[in-house]
């Protein structure tokens, strides 16, 4: 889930140095880069993941790896000064209504930088009819999106325990029944003959968090960074340096009075739907 973490381009001066001779130093700068370009969070997930990473080569592939003569696990001083806020944002109605129009307004345009796949579009009026939890919001696959026995019209969209989040001791089995109104929304752009229901333009399977993610961010005029690896430094001759995006996108957030901050609408759950008990669906026509 994470692994996008470990291919940070800061990694790249540590790439080709062999286990057994890192030293803690070598990550600290590793992690000291990616504070200075990212948020404290992308540096203590990338932290965490290369702690674990080194964690379990040394438990199970300790000769493999070289670290075989470690009598101890030195990575566990590498952290991050980090503490997870908690959240107490509320999306309102008016900014999830402008922000489906404005989506939907852009693509209808079909500009390269703003176009989405019909499963990303879905998958963001999913989050917003249900106000599942986008990570497994986008694992529902065909074979578990439901005609409802007692209710002509409605579907139910039915989630395994293995597809919830239930932290060690696994997830719990979830369904949610889909009324008419928000069927025909969300079936002009799911696919219920494939595999998965919010299936990705790009590549194969579903669309992912992130995909979302990067949707907003592009509405608020933030570009990608640049991933590649740069080349290493030759003998008397320094390696080449990657050039910075030169996009310049407006932010569109700001534009038409939507609050700031992609994770109101991707981070939303069910306690949001309790605190806005007559959102139902009636918004949706009038959108």
């Amino acid at each position: 889930m994470y692994r996008h973490y470990l291919e940070l381009p800061q990694f790249a001066q540590i790439a080709e140095t062999q286990i057994p001779n890192l030293t803690l130093g070598q990550p600290e700068d590793v992690r000291d880069c990616i504070r200075k370009q990212y948020s404290p969070s992308t540096a203590y997930r990338a932290v965490q993941q290369g702690k674990e990473m080194l964690e379990w080569a040394w438990k199970f592939r300790a000769g493999k790896s070289g670290l075989e003569d470690e009598k101890y696990e030195w990575w566990r001083r590498w952290s991050v000064d980090y503490k997870c806020r908690e959240r107490t944002h509320v999306p309102s109605i008016p900014d999830l209504v402008r922000t489906l129009a404005l989506v939907e307004l852009l693509n209808a345009g079909a500009a390269p930088c703003h176009e989405v796949s019909p499963g990303t579009l879905a998958a963001l009026w999913g989050v917003v009819l249900t106000a599942q939890r986008t990570g497994a919001l986008v694992r529902l696959r065909s074979v578990n999106l439901l005609d409802h026995a007692d209710f002509p019209g409605w579907k139910i969209a039915h989630w395994t325990a293995a597809d919830m989040k239930g932290g060690r001791d696994g997830g719990r089995p979830h369904s949610l029944p889909l009324p008419p109104e928000a069927v025909a929304v969300l079936s002009q752009y799911w696919d219920e003959k494939g595999e998965w229901v919010f299936r990705s333009g790009k590549v194969r399977g579903h669309v992912t968090k992130s995909a979302l993610n990067r949707m907003l961010d592009r509405l608020q005029g933030q570009t990608m960074p640049d991933k590649r690896r740069p080349k290493p430094q030759r003998r008397g001759k320094p390696g080449p340096k990657l050039k910075g995006s030169s996009k310049v996108r407006p932010n569109l957030f700001e534009q038409y009075g939507i609050e700031a901050g992609r994770s109101r609408i991707i981070s939303m759950n069910t306690g949001w739907a309790v605190r806005h008990p007559q959102l139902r669906l009636e918004f949706v026509g009038d959108a």
